[in-house]
């Protein structure tokens, strides 16, 4: 979580309880935001210098902090003229429990204003290509399957002509060829799904899915895009001492 009180704005932050001072702590992320304190999960080592509770470390991160705005973690930014990155936040924004769920006031995992958000920045980008990226996919078939709790991201996404979305969550990489919202294979208009979840914490299994175009389960590595003028590459990069690689081209709407 971007850290409000920090003079640099590329600070972020972290919580969790500590069982000794400052020094060398490990640190995991959980999924409730709330970092924990471990030595045997892994994890990776950082300095951190303990203040009551909470921990300061630095991040280097391209994502300027809006300043009326420093808690919100979905926001949107320019990658020179061409590209407009959408980050948007799967976790943190569900509308309440206590909420009725009914035809004129629906409920939603992923918070009414955050939608109403993304509608507006498409609407206003001018950038000839737009990727947008969250945790968990809308379509997968892994360890996991399709999500319709993010319908609504694809739905705003397709309508404005968006051109890719990255996820992770399933340990594996997938690609699927450009589709609508509901998952039917649209060449002229459809996204572009990329799962990229081979970061390294473990790998899931890859189930049968003839809308994906190139699936891996057993490989860790890292997704490189490159952008062009109209259009944009991908290539998987292996880890050391494996064979499996995928690459191509595609085109902005």
């Amino acid at each position: 979580v971007p850290d409000p009180s920090a003079a640099d704005q590329s600070s972020c932050s972290v919580f969790y309880t500590p069982t000794s001072g400052a020094g060398t702590h490990t640190i995991r992320a959980d999924y409730s935001g709330s970092p924990v304190h471990t030595a045997s999960f892994d994890t990776f080592d950082i300095t951190v210098t303990t203040r009551a509770t909470r921990t300061t470390l630095t991040c280097d991160t391209p994502v300027a902090i809006a300043q009326d705005t420093p808690l919100r973690l979905y926001r949107s930014f320019r990658w020179g003229k061409n590209l407009e990155l959408i980050v948007l936040d799967a976790r943190q924004y569900r509308d309440p429990n206590f909420e009725t769920d009914t035809d004129a006031h629906p409920k939603t995992m992923l918070g009414r204003e955050q939608v109403t958000w993304l509608k507006n920045d498409l609407a206003a980008t001018g950038a000839a290509c737009v990727l947008a990226y969250w945790h968990k996919p809308r379509f997968t078939a892994g360890n996991y399957s399709d999500m319709s709790e993010f319908q609504p991201f694809w739905d705003a996404l397709y309508a404005a002509d968006a051109d890719v979305v990255i996820n992770g969550h399933d340990h594996n990489y997938q690609r699927y060829a450009p589709m609508t919202p509901t998952g039917v294979r649209d060449d002229a208009r459809g996204i572009r799904e990329f799962v990229a979840g081979t970061g390294g914490r473990s790998h899931y299994g890859i189930r049968a899915d003839s809308r994906r175009e190139s699936a891996d389960g057993g490989t860790y590595g890292v997704l490189k895009l490159t952008l062009r003028a109209t259009g944009y590459e991908w290539q998987f990069l292996s880890e050391a001492g494996r064979t499996f690689t995928d690459s191509g081209s595609g085109a902005c709407h």
